[in-house]
Order: structure tokens, then C-alpha cells, then sequence
């Protein structure tokens, strides 16, 4: 989450680490890694209460409420995107349709819908379906591959019209069809989570953190392998793209629960925990922020320039040079909202949708 605030949030687009900055079409930065670890952190973090609802399908336990909850938590998560989207121009006309927290919405009613149907030792396979599917509709169609003539594009042009697509472009990267490489994604979390669960008892340890360490290597390979086919690609979601960074999630994992054994990890992962316990608070009041600080208008240079401007102008372009001052700008953006974030995390306070 506090990676996806230092992407989202640069002083100066145009003075922009390599690595902090989307890959252009094919391949893969850090930057690129942010949305899909939020989405396998998503679906690791399921592996919990979709354990229960899997009790409770077995003993015959699941009622309409269930699915009830899950469709309010969809829909609440997808309007919140909306308003987002929204903020500050409510052009309704133009209105984006799709985004992260939409994405995010989709692929958590998914997984609520699968843990509800299908046994725990399926969820590896239906990642593979899933990927294969996903694999031949970009393939197979000629110009599959290309930005404004791919199925997702053309489906979503049709489905909305192009008024209410990303910058009303060709082509929405949080489209609906990609977003079965997303429910991928989403699976291959819920995998590793099953074995994090299982390393969480008492009776287990190292052995099933080893565990998702080879899953995430064996993805990575795999991910590797099957870029020869199908390039990794983040606006696409690839199938490339899905099994790299389900890899490196894994691997991420990893190395933080290895942390966790010393204890110059205590503060670090005391505020990484506080991001995540409220990480749709920081999304938001992230998101709203920054709209509002573009949104107004302060006197510059005998006009007017958006508070943000003028902020980065005054206060920032003078400590360094272009490329460390603006990562220093969207920087500040994350630190101001550490102090609130660690007091709700310590007074056990969460907002969830």
C-alpha cells in the first residue's frame, strides 16, 4: 500500500525513477508490481475466513447472508471507486467507469463465489483455467496484443463506450475482460495463504514457508517460460504477467516472515501492519488528497497554478535534484499519513468495506 502511494503520488511526471514508473506496453518495473501484490495480499489474506465459509459449506451451514455480505462489500468497494473517479470534475458524461478499487471489488466477489463452490485442492487449478483462457483470448485474435484492437479493449468500447474508459482512450487497463487475469492473480494468493495458514499452527513452521518460497519460484520460472508466448504485460494482465509477479509476491512473503525474527523489524512491521489494517483509508484519503490539491487553485507567477504545483515549486524543487525531489514530494505523502494510521492500528480501529 505505501508503495502504490509513492507511484501514485510523484512531484513531477516528467522527473520520474525508472523503477517507480509503469512500463510503457511489455515489461515489467517495481511499479508494476504494486497492484498485484495488492490483489495476492488480498487473496493470501482470504485463505482465513474462506476457510470458514468451506466449514460452513460443508456442514450445510451457508445462508443467503453470506452472499449478502459479500455483494454489499462489491458493491460498496465499486462505488467507492466511482466517487473517486468522480472527484473533482463530476462530469457525468465522462465518468470512468473502471479502476483499482473496482478491480479490487470484482475479484473479491470471485473469490467469495469460488471458495462457495469449490474445494481448496481446486484453487490451483482454477488459476491454471483461468490462465489458459485468458492466454488464448489475447493469442488467438489477430491483433490480440495491441493496445486499441485487443478483445478487452473492443469489449469494453462496446460494453461502455469509450467516453467512459481511462482518459477516454482505446483502452482501459482495468478493464473487465483483463480482470480474469486479476481472479488469477487473486487464486494464486489464496493458494499461498492455504499454506501460510498452515505454517500459522502450532504443530508447523519453516517447512511451509519453504513451501511458498518453491511455489513462488516455480511461478517465476513458469512466468519466465511462458513470456516467450505472451509478453508481460500490466495493462493486459497478462498470463506472463500473473505467474512473475505471483513469484514475486511469494518471494516478498518470504522475506518478511523471515524478518520478523529480529527485532529491528519490530517498528517497520509494527507500521506495514497499520497500513494494512487500514489500507482502504489510506487508498482513499490518499486519492482524495491529491484531487483536492490539484483541484485548488492558488495565485503563481502572475496566474494560477493547482496547490499541488505550487507546493512541489516552493517547497520541494529546491532541496534536490529533479528525480529526488519529487520522489521526496510523493514521499511526504505517505509519512503524513503514518501518525494516524499507527494510533488507529493501536486502538484497533478498521475501516473495511
Amino acid at each position: 500500500m505505501g508503495l502504490m502511494i509513492l507511484v501514485n503520488n510523484a512531484g513531477d511526471w516528467s522527473h520520474v525513477y525508472a523503477p517507480l514508473r509503469h512500463a510503457d506496453w511489455h515489461g515489467f518495473t517495481l511499479a508494476d508490481l504494486v497492484f498485484p501484490l495488492f490483489l495476492w495480499v488480498s487473496g493470501a489474506a482470504a485463505a482465513w475466513p474462506m476457510a470458514r465459509l468451506r466449514d460452513e459449506v460443508a456442514l450445510g451451514r451457508v445462508t443467503h447472508a453470506n452472499g449478502g455480505k459479500a455483494m454489499r462489500r462489491c458493491l460498496t468497494l465499486f462505488g467507492l471507486g466511482l466517487l473517486l473517479n468522480a472527484i473533482p470534475a463530476w462530469d457525468w458524461p465522462t465518468l470512468r467507469v473502471y479502476g483499482v478499487l473496482q478491480r479490487i471489488a470484482l475479484v473479491a466477489l470471485f473469490l467469495w463465489f469460488w471458495a462457495r463452490t469449490m474445494p481448496r485442492r481446486r484453487d490451483l487449478a482454477g488459476a491454471g483455467v483461468l490462465l489458459v483462457v485468458w492466454m488464448l483470448l489475447l493469442i488467438v485474435p489477430e491483433q490480440g496484443l495491441d493496445k486499441a484492437h485487443s478483445l478487452g479493449a473492443r469489449l469494453d468500447r462496446w460494453s461502455i463506450g469509450q467516453a467512459h474508459l481511462y482518459l477516454q482512450g482505446v483502452f482501459d487497463p482495468e478493464g473487465l475482460l483483463s480482470t480474469l487475469g486479476a481472479c488469477a492473480t487473486g487464486l494464486l494468493g489464496l493458494h499461498a495463504g492455504e499454506r501460510m495458514r498452515a505454517a500459522a499452527t502450532p504443530s508447523s513452521s519453516h517447512p511451509h514457508t519453504r513451501a511458498v518460497l518453491r511455489f513462488g519460484t516455480a511461478c517465476l520460472v513458469a512466468g519466465l517460460v511462458l513470456s516467450l508466448l505472451v509478453p508481460i504485460n500490466k495493462p493486459l494482465w497478462t498470463s506472463s504477467f500473473v505467474l512473475w509477479t505471483a513469484g514475486l509476491c511469494s518471494a516478498v512473503w518470504w522475506l518478511l516472515s523471515r524478518a520478523s525474527a529480529y527485532s529491528w523489524w519490530r517498528y517497520p512491521h509494527e507500521l506495514l501492519v497499520a497500513m494494512g489494517h487500514n489500507a482502504l483509508l489510506l487508498y482513499m484519503g490518499a486519492g482524495l488528497l491529491a484531487r483536492w490539491l490539484l483541484w485548488w487553485k492558488l495565485p503563481w507567477q502572475g496566474g494560477e497554478s493547482s496547490a499541488r504545483s505550487v507546493l512541489y515549486q516552493t517547497y520541494y524543487a529546491p532541496l534536490a535534484e529533479p528525480h529526488t525531489a519529487s520522489l521526496l514530494f510523493a514521499a511526504s505523502n505517505l509519512l503524513i499519513w503514518c501518525p494516524l494510521l499507527l494510533w488507529l492500528h493501536r486502538k484497533n480501529w478498521r475501516w473495511s468495506a
